[in-house]
């Protein structure tokens, strides 16, 4: 082939390194296939496997499919009939947009766009291996454009481009909030490359094995601790184009539920219902839109998930509540943890036992305990099919406690409060006594009661009568009583156990049988510690041993699937509990393919200005994603914030496409009403721009649901063409015609953006902005944040918003134009019943077309079964930027007498016209 003569020298460079040929080449109807031989040189982390298996697919036009796979031996893969929901692909496409080749000695692979430029090249190079392939430790990279910029490789608080050189680690972590600069809650082994002429493309490598992306200067390089190498290339050419193409292959964005774009507030540390209550009432109070309460796991008994806390939060009062909730328009969304605890008198725990759903141990026979709000708990394994009926089961049976309407999954990286293990002391003891009082670790100064800490019996114990007791703790005291007033042998004096481990009384006899539960034999025990260690920090910090054994693999490979998994699982019972409404489901861990079931939000953050900027990355980010619906925690949740940050806090969070206001119970209260009538104005003003554009909002939701565009977009995304956008991550775009330049600085009435070269208008007042192409510093009080409607846009909105988002829908629209450089401008509208599953297939919406163009504007329906729409009103027409004078207007070709020119605005009132109906309004 073309490249064998220049890789061979590249060989007598790295001669001790790996080196693969490709043999048996096949060419196929749907691509090529071969075998991938090792001929010589060794890895760094163990056995080099050979003989390998690679298939190349063209799938489609733009996408091109690479995988590489043990030929002998099956190794874990991702369950891509889970993931990538494209249909599987039988025959090349008659047109495609890139070329591949390939070279035979050393081995690689290089796929090209049309023109001959390079996209992607694994082939061997002086300065990197080329491939490699062992049991823990693969390595295969690529070649990048010399001034490139790459997005993507999440999830974590970082700037928007990567940075070069820098090595960035995929693998769910949680870390007790959301520290900069290190992999946090999701895994997203995705980047995109945008290159300076504005061209851009897209690579996803299918893994969930921990891993380490490398960028240098000229290269990338992926090393990762397990599984196979699965590649796809999306070729654009344009950022959208990448995106839309990623969501094709992972699964389109699902589509919210209308209420979900409203706003939400949620904070730990509503001691109790008259609390929530109050919340809500003062929001009312204050003319605060409010359109769903969230309840944290204050309102749990004992942190125990599917209950209610009997004393502070009554079930009958609370479920009233939300009835009373939903009777006003409004929501309820309630937390869940997946940890399930450790206790006889659970039902839900003993349920989990006997059908045999949780995460186990090495052993196979019990389950691995950890540790999280409750206690002791054990995980329920998501891959097992059983747990998705016993997720379903109690999730329904939560329901007829409380009539929730979504549900906030949590702690699901997942997240253990030890790592690797728990200190446990595991108690075996003969039948017929019983374990009067237990006293764990020394600084622990009550008694604890033997009733909080038993549980059934489900492990193997040494005897088959042994009851079985276990605690969290280094060192227990403890006595035995046979419930009638005789001790044992011991006299009642306390047994002591200083060590964590597993011990056996009998005859009043204490012995040690295990330093630890985890020390019971079993095979391949090294998964806590593999050869390669991604981001060079264990990965059981905080979360289950990588040795637990889930239904299909362990969970060294499955680890950060675990949020995703649940997300499916959640979202599959609440399909089936509430039928026909749209799931809403809000996870922190998330994985590709997760915004195909639910939404995210950007975890635990702090309360500090460098975080209201990184929301906008972090946003951007997940949009790039496929989870278009995302928000931070507006006013940050760690640490106290002040008047100035919640406020211009607000200002950004009305425009992420989930907004909520949410905190930690060790911090100051941030609700909007608190601050005193000048601030809550102000924040006030920032939640009616939101609901002013919820409509619009919905509507770019829908068109990420049908074919994958972001929502909120990155310059760059838009203009990607302006290699002045391509570091921008100050600025945000609401699809592609709203531009925000929010204050991001403390004391600021100032802030600069950057303006690309197109016409601009003020959202609010219309006047038209004249910089194209430049930087501009804008006026931003504390009450103001700069909104630029990009001309050529048309957006349905709210003039006089309510206090949820029904309310405001059955509002009057106003239709607001703003005409580009040829006076001419489109947008769209959709509206349905905002909750039905099935909307597509059943075509019960109606769509709006609105276009500009010669003075006149044409409204036409695109599709008409929504009954409802006839129902609301379009009550007035403003057009920004029209040249020229106008001397009258006519409406469906009647003259019509409501109407003003103030400088370059038009606007046009007195109409009264169905959502739903065709119009025509001509200036002249």
């Amino acid at each position: 082939m073309r490249f064998a003569v220049v890789l061979l020298a590249c060989v007598v460079l790295t001669l001790a390194e790996p080196l693969y040929v490709l043999e048996n080449v096949h060419h196929q109807l749907w691509g090529f296939s071969g075998d991938i031989v090792h001929r010589g040189g060794h890895g760094r982390y163990g056995r080099d496997i050979s003989p390998l298996r690679m298939e190349v697919r063209m799938e489609t036009r733009s996408r091109v499919h690479m995988k590489i796979v043990d030929a002998r031996h099956r190794r874990w893969e991702v369950p891509a009939d889970d993931v990538i929901v494209a249909p599987p692909v039988t025959h090349r496409p008659r047109e495609m947009d890139y070329h591949v080749d390939y070279s035979t000695h050393p081995f690689g692979i290089v796929i090209t766009r049309s023109n001959g430029e390079m996209l992607f090249n694994t082939t061997p190079s002086a300065a990197d291996q080329g491939l490699v392939f062992e049991d823990r430790y693969l390595h295969i990279s690529t070649a990048l454009h010399a001034e490139t910029s790459i997005y993507g490789l999440g999830e974590r608080v970082d700037t928007l481009r990567l940075r070069n050189p820098h090595t960035y680690t995929v693998f769910a972590r949680d870390r007790g909030g959301t520290p900069e600069n290190t992999n946090l809650n999701g895994a997203h082994p995705f980047y995109m490359e945008l290159r300076p002429d504005g061209t851009a493309h897209g690579v996803l490598l299918l893994n969930s094995n921990a891993m380490d992306v490398r960028l240098d200067p000229g290269r990338l390089s992926y090393q990762v601790s397990g599984g196979v190498l699965d590649l796809y290339l999306l070729t654009g050419p344009t950022p959208v184009d990448v995106i839309q193409q990623y969501a094709e292959l992972i699964g389109r964005p699902s589509l919210v539920p209308h209420w979900g774009l409203g706003f939400h507030q949620c904070r730990w540390g509503y001691h109790d219902l008259d609390e929530v209550k109050k919340v809500v009432e003062e929001y009312r109070k204050h003319d605060l839109p409010l359109d769903t309460m969230w309840a944290d796991i204050d309102y749990m008994d004992r942190y125990l998930d599917f209950t209610v806390d009997p004393q502070r939060f009554p079930q009958a009062e609370f479920k009233a509540f939300v009835d009373r909730l939903h009777g006003d328009k409004q929501h309820f969304v309630p937390i869940l943890d997946p940890g399930i605890k450790i206790a006889a008198d659970y039902e839900a725990f003993t349920d989990g036992l006997e059908r045999g759903v949780y995460i186990m141990n090495p052993d196979r026979q019990t389950p691995f305990i950890g540790k999280v709000w409750p206690g002791l708990t054990a995980w329920p394994d998501f891959f097992n099919s059983e747990t998705k009926r016993y997720w379903a089961h109690w999730l329904h049976e939560f329901h007829k406690k409380l009539p929730y309407d979504g549900l906030w999954i949590d702690m699901n990286e997942p997240d253990s409060f030890c790592s690797y293990k728990c200190e446990t002391v595991t108690l075996y003891y003969q039948t017929g006594w019983e374990a009067t009082y237990l006293r764990y670790n020394p600084d622990y100064t009550g008694w604890m009661s033997h009733d909080e800490m038993f549980f059934k019996h489900w492990a193997k114990a040494p005897q088959h009568n042994d009851r079985f007791v276990m605690v969290s703790a280094h060192h227990l005291e403890f006595a035995l009583h046979d419930g009638q007033g005789h001790w044992d042998n011991n006299q009642g004096r306390n047994y002591v156990i200083d060590s964590p481990g597993v011990y056996r009384l009998a005859d009043g006899r204490l012995s040690k049988l295990h330093d630890s539960a985890d020390d019971l034999p079993a095979p391949n025990r090294d998964d806590d510690h593999p050869p390669f260690v991604p981001g060079g920090e264990a990965l059981y910090l905080k979360t289950i041993t990588m040795n637990a054994v889930q239904n299909t693999t362990k969970h060294f490979n499955a680890h950060s699937l675990y949020g995703w998994s649940e997300g499916l699982a959640t979202v599959w019972a609440l399909k089936r509990l509430l039928p026909n409404k749209r799931p809403f489901v809000i996870s922190r861990s998330t994985f590709p393919g997760s915004g195909h079931h639910h939404g995210h939000w950007l975890g635990d953050n702090y309360s500090r200005w460098s975080y209201l900027a990184h929301s906008i990355t972090g946003v951007i980010d997940m949009n790039m994603f496929g989870i278009p619906f995302v928000g931070a925690d507006i006013c940050g949740f760690l640490e106290d914030t002040t008047r100035e940050l919640c406020t211009r806090w607000f200002q950004v969070g009305a425009f992420y496409p989930f907004s909520r206001d949410h905190n930690h119970l060790t911090a100051k209260p941030q609700e909007p009403y608190i601050w005193g009538e000048e601030t809550t104005s102000i924040m006030r003003k920032a939640l009616h721009i939101r609901y002013t554009l919820i409509d619009h909002m919905y509507t770019l939701m829908m068109d990420a649901h049908r074919t994958g565009r972001p929502v909120f977009n990155a310059l760059s995304f838009v203009f990607p063409r302006d290699r002045a956008t391509h570091a921008l991550e100050a600025q945000f775009m609401l699809g592609d015609s709203l531009l925000v330049t929010p204050v991001l600085t403390e004391g600021a009435t100032q802030v600069t953006g950057y303006f690309p070269d197109a016409r601009w208008f003020d959202y609010f007042t219309g006047e038209e902005f004249h910089t194209r192409g430049g930087r501009a510093t804008l006026s931003a009080p504390l009450d103001t944040v700069p909104v630029h409607l990009r001309g050529g846009a048309v957006l349905p909105i709210h003039p006089s918003p309510k206090l949820t988002a029904v309310e405001t829908a059955a509002s009057p629209y106003r239709l607001l134009a703003a005409l580009d450089d040829q006076q001419r401008a489109k947008g769209t509208l959709f509206m349905d019943d905002g909750e039905s599953l099935d909307i597509m297939q059943t075509r019960r919406y109606t769509e709006m077309s609105y276009t500009v163009h010669d003075r006149h504007l044409a409204v036409r329906p695109l599709h008409d079964r929504y009954a409802q729409a006839a129902v609301r009103r379009v009550d007035s027409v403003v057009v920004y930027g029209v040249q020229g004078r106008v001397q009258h207007v006519l409406v469906n070709g009647a003259v019509h007498k409501h109407w003003s020119l103030r400088g370059t605005t038009l606007t046009v009132e007195g109409l009264s016209f169905p959502a739903n109906s065709r119009f025509d309004i001509t200036w002249a």
